[in-house]
């Protein structure tokens, strides 16, 4: 009886194991989805460079958040070029809005995310970094923050902690039905 018992536990351990990586599948998919390759970017060839800045949502609207990453590229045939950091500075009609250091991330995008207080002319401005600090190049983008069209609209980054509550509840869900199931023995 206690080898079955033994059994079921190590099942019932599998199944809310897998239970929770499904869960945060599930709230890591928006992200996956909005990823820089299928979004809008800001580009500028800086030889040897191309300095690419990608961008999400395409229409950038004040008061909603956007998000911005940051890579780097060599030569013609597009290979990624390693840099330690990016200092990223927001300018806008007023002066800088926000100037800050981004580490480069081992996996996955470099990003900023950030919400224009008001519509305007800005400039985005990118100094990459080796891991020394010294400037392998830099390049500036001006651009137009529109004024908000959807009132109420929440963007994807404004989702992201609704996905990860949602993930959460469904890892606990299964973790109940779980417990319930071999505490009653079905």
């Amino acid at each position: 009886m206690t080898l079955l018992r033994d059994q079921m536990r190590i099942r019932l351990l599998c199944a809310a194991v897998l239970g929770a990586g499904a869960a945060i599948v599930v709230s890591l998919l928006p992200a996956m989805v909005v990823a820089h390759s299928t979004g809008v970017s800001f580009e500028a060839r800086v030889e040897p460079y191309l300095v690419d800045i990608g961008y999400e949502p395409a229409r950038i609207e004040a008061g909603i958040s956007e998000r911005f990453d940051f890579k780097l590229w060599r030569g013609e045939a597009g290979i990624p070029e390693e840099y330690a950091h990016v200092w990223v500075r927001l300018l806008g009609e007023e002066g800088t809005e926000l100037a800050t250091g981004i580490y480069r991330h081992s996996t996955g995008p470099t990003t900023l995310l950030y919400r224009f207080p008001t519509e305007g002319d800005y400039r985005i401005e990118a100094s990459y970094r080796s891991a020394g600090g010294t400037e392998l190049v830099k390049a500036v983008f001006p651009f137009r923050v529109e004024p908000a069209t959807n009132a109420g609209f929440l963007g994807m980054a404004d989702l992201m902690p609704l996905y990860a509550v949602v993930g959460f509840m469904i890892a606990a869900g299964a973790g109940f039905w779980l417990r319930s199931c071999w505490r009653f023995g079905h």
